[in-house]
């Protein structure tokens, strides 16, 4: 499967040596390419699962495992910086189309509830007092 935008976009465009135009791709081999915010970051270990929500099916939801995680935070296209993960889907299905976006939801160790609650409040005022 080749991969690229409109083709309508490179009409009378000169093209340069080196630059990518488009992409080969295995429809059998897709992957999910997640940013995980660095506000969001929480410990974990490669192999641990996740579920993802695609746009299309937001009340279901697909089981994952985590492959790859970056520990340098990257910009996004979004501007964000984030943590670039790249998982797998565990059935190996390849009902999904390149391209699809979603939501996912990673699974990490337990936390007390009193954690859970006031990590973001905490940080916060941790920044704002200079700590």
């Amino acid at each position: 499967m080749l991969l690229y935008t409109d083709k309508t976009d490179w009409l009378g465009k000169p093209v340069t040596v080196g630059e990518r135009i488009m992409e080969i791709a295995d429809p059998d081999q897709v992957e999910l390419k997640i940013f995980l915010a660095v506000d969001d970051a929480i410990v974990f270990d490669d192999q641990i699962d996740l579920d993802v929500f695609l746009d299309h099916q937001p009340l279901k939801s697909v089981a994952a495992k985590i492959i790859t995680a970056n520990y340098h935070a990257e910009r996004t296209p979004g501007g964000l910086l984030a943590f670039r993960i790249s998982a797998k889907f565990l059935d190996g299905s390849t009902q999904f189309r390149i391209g699809q976006q979603g939501t996912a939801k990673i699974y990490g160790q337990r936390v007390p509830l009193a954690y859970f609650l006031f990590r973001r409040p905490l940080s916060a005022l941790r920044q704002a007092i200079g700590f």
